[in-house]
């Protein structure tokens, strides 16, 4: 009886043994990934289509962003939506009156902002500290902004865009990752150089689908470039803190430059997990 014991305990630590060994070699990867970042920024804004005058926009943000993580593959949604204010510093502050010695208003142009994506990345490499993704992006951008010149100021691109992402872990805890996009072919929709309808019997909505024109890289340059480092918090959560910087020219049919300085800061939750050896 004393032998049977000693073999069951035997047995029964082994297997004990064995099933240790295997939950601490065994880890756990998110497969899915929700993204909530408060965003800040700057634009520079200089558009001989609708104004001489440069102008800035200090802005804020919200931005959604869902990720699904398979295997070797990767897909992502997201929805953005910003505004702020626009200034002229050549201008100043500029006040508006309806009739001599009147009451007043100051002209500031608001500015919205508004993004709608997806996009698709494949596995170039994954080590266990440094992991490669190159896709595709397709996302569509919106800029309005009432009082710019006096009048309606906005602009649409419809954008395919090559995709590079690389991101470093840094123990369990930190990850720094970079992120490169360059686009392929877009369609750009702006108002007409005047900002007025000449034909009443059709609408500034019309007229400004009919200025959409196709282009393709060599006509526009738009590199965007992005950094973050993500603290994981928990299991389940992390916290981000990002930098986005994009530069635009586009010359059809008068120039346009544009640049966004951008601070994102996400909460992530992660859910579900697969667990790997």
């Amino acid at each position: 009886m004393n032998k049977l014991f000693k073999s069951l305990l035997a047995a029964g630590c082994l297997l004990g043994g064995t099933i240790l060994g295997f939950s601490q070699t065994q880890k756990e990867n998110p497969g899915a990934e929700l993204t909530v970042t408060y965003l800040r920024g700057t634009q520079k804004l200089h558009d001989l289509q609708a104004s001489p005058m440069i102008y800035f926009t200090d802005y804020n943000g919200l931005n959604l962003d869902y990720k699904r993580m398979k295997g070797h593959n990767r897909w992502e949604f997201g929805l953005e939506a910003k505004t702020g204010s626009m200034r002229a510093p050549a201008l100043g502050e500029r006040e508006f009156q309806f009739e001599e010695g009147g009451g007043g208003f100051l002209l500031i142009p608001s500015q919205y902002f508004g993004e709608i994506r997806a996009g698709y990345q494949r596995s170039l490499s994954q080590r266990e500290n440094l992991e490669s993704y190159l896709g595709i992006s397709l996302r569509d951008q919106v800029h309005y902004a009432d009082g710019l010149a006096m009048n309606t100021w906005a602009m649409n691109q419809l954008g395919l865009a090559i995709r590079y992402t690389h991101l470093v872990k840094l123990g369990t805890r930190h990850q720094i990752i970079g992120d490169v996009q360059l686009p392929i072919i877009s369609i750009i929709a702006r108002m007409p150089y005047s900002n007025v309808v000449s034909q009443p019997e059709k609408s500034q909505f019309k007229t400004f689908l009919k200025e959409s024109t196709v282009t393709t890289a060599h006509e526009l340059q738009q590199p965007e470039i992005r950094v973050a480092y993500r603290y994981r918090l928990a299991h389940r959560s992390s916290l981000e803190l990002n930098y986005a910087y994009d530069w635009m020219h586009y010359s059809k049919p008068q120039p346009i430059k544009k640049t966004n300085h951008e601070l994102g800061l996400s909460w992530v939750y992660h859910f579900q997990f697969s667990h790997i050896n």
